[in-house]
């Protein structure tokens, strides 16, 4: 479009916030002025029209704008639809190789890592999105995870809110036993943990990747979940953690 077809108040609008989204602490009006070479009343008002739908801040000490939090939710809620709508896919697509299995994907939502998708062999076809359904401290393949690759900060935090002695000891026995686990899921990039039952047959095995976003950030856990039943052939471990980890590498592609 032809520069003179545009709508000038808009981009004099976006060329501001532009100039703010290259800055950490803002910038005061005479400098926006002097910058896109306008007079201090027209970015005056082009200011307050922003600030008034949140896309800017004023700020004072010493008085200046910088981007809202408007700007900051729009990104935030763009980039959770784009993430919620690849997670769909990605929860899909480990189903129709391996369709015998329970696949999930779960989020870390208020510090607890919770079930977001499953698609299951009793319903296939239907990927379901279960209601606030908290995965379990210590035995989950997706909290261990979580548990592995969480900052410092998050992995105190969750552990005071679950402690090792009332919901791990029953499955570790010793602290230092699930800490070497962690360890080894951050070496391998995946959590594997030992299957829960008492023979080969009929034991649950349960595993789950990592996912990261483009800015290397946790994002979810893409796990998946069978029972090794007489009688019924069964997807290797081998084959399955590949395909978890290159459907979760695709990711940080979106």
């Amino acid at each position: 479009m032809p520069s003179n077809k545009l709508v000038q108040s808009v981009t004099r609008s976006l060329l501001i916030l532009e100039q703010l989204a290259n800055v950490e602490d803002g910038l005061t009006l005479q400098q926006i002025s002097h910058d896109l070479d306008l007079k201090a009343p027209t970015v005056h008002n082009l200011l307050r029209t922003l600030a008034a739908r949140g896309y800017v801040e004023r700020v004072s000490e010493p008085a200046r704008y910088r981007l809202g939090s408007t700007m900051v939710d729009l990104a935030d809620r763009h980039r959770t639809l784009t993430t919620q709508r690849f997670a769909a896919t990605a929860v899909s697509r480990v189903f129709a190789q391996f369709s015998q299995v329970r696949v999930t994907y779960c989020e870390d939502i208020g510090s607890e890592v919770v079930l977001k998708l499953r698609m299951t062999p009793d319903r296939p076809g239907l990927l379901e999105r279960p209601w606030h359904s908290i995965m379990l401290a210590y035995t989950s393949a997706s909290v261990l995870v979580y548990q592995a690759f969480w900052r410092e900060d998050q992995k105190i935090q969750y552990d005071a809110k679950y402690p090792f002695a009332t919901y791990g000891a029953h499955i570790w026995n010793t602290y230092e036993a699930v800490e070497s686990f962690l360890q080894d899921v951050k070496n391998k990039g995946y959590a594997a943990p030992p299957p829960n039952g008492t023979s080969t047959e009929n034991s649950l095995f349960r595993v789950a990747v990592p996912v990261f976003s483009a800015a290397n950030s946790l994002i979810g856990a893409l796990g998946v979940a069978y029972t090794n039943t007489d009688g019924k052939e069964q997807p290797a471990l081998v084959d399955v953690i590949d395909c978890l980890k290159s459907t979760a590498a695709e990711f940080a592609r979106v």
